[in-house]
């Protein structure tokens, strides 16, 4: 629980921050998905290396279009083909997961929450965490960002590729594994469940 006004300025102070209210309209910065191999980056600004179906892509990418329209600071994005996995994210870091961030010193980084650190750590202007001052309302947030990228990932797996957006009968995840149950680690339990069902329809 809050104690007393300060944590509730805190806390409401942090809340204006993330939703920009009263801060300083700037220009919108472009983000631009492709990028050639070798296209330099700009002074000052951080390159994202990402895949459009990645979770974790798609966090870091909200994550940096927040900053670059309050702090001012320009990114570019380029979808990490086989060649710019090859050539560029593994001689950096040594992994081909993404994202992957470029900063503007150069340092390659690879881990959302690493990589949201790091920058927030350059670019102090319109936090995403409450301030020091704040260990309660941090430690909710720490929580929040360890729920959603450890145990939340599994069911968003699940229902992203077992199942089709329109709701007809045919399933990608199936049929990429050969009809394999998406999820399902004792397939002989779920064929005798399925006959079981099967038998007792027939009773009735």
């Amino acid at each position: 629980m809050l104690k007393g006004d300060g944590d509730a300025s805190c806390v409401l102070q942090w809340l204006l921050a993330v939703n920009g209210v009263g801060a300083k309209r700037r220009s919108e910065t472009t983000v631009k998905l492709e990028r050639s191999l070798d296209s330099p980056l700009a002074s000052g600004s951080i390159r994202l290396y990402s895949w459009q179906l990645s979770y974790f892509s798609g966090k870091v990418r909200g994550y940096l279009r927040y900053k670059a329209r309050l702090c001012n600071i320009g990114f570019d994005e380029v979808v990490a083909s086989p060649a710019v996995v090859a050539e560029v994210l593994l001689p950096s870091t040594g992994s081909s997961d993404v994202p992957q961030v470029q900063l503007p010193d150069g340092r390659m980084l690879q881990d959302s929450k690493e990589l949201i650190d790091a920058v927030e750590l350059l670019y102090t202007e319109a936090p995403v965490m409450p301030p020091l001052g704040c260990p309660r309302q941090r430690l909710a947030c720490q929580l929040i960002e360890l729920l959603g990228d450890e145990w939340l990932l599994v069911p968003a797996y699940h229902w992203r590729w077992a199942y089709s957006g329109d709701g007809s009968a045919s399933q990608r995840m199936p049929a990429f594994m050969a009809g394999a149950r998406p999820l399902l680690v004792c397939p002989n339990l779920v064929i005798q469940i399925t006959d079981n069902n099967k038998q007792t329809k027939t009773k009735s």
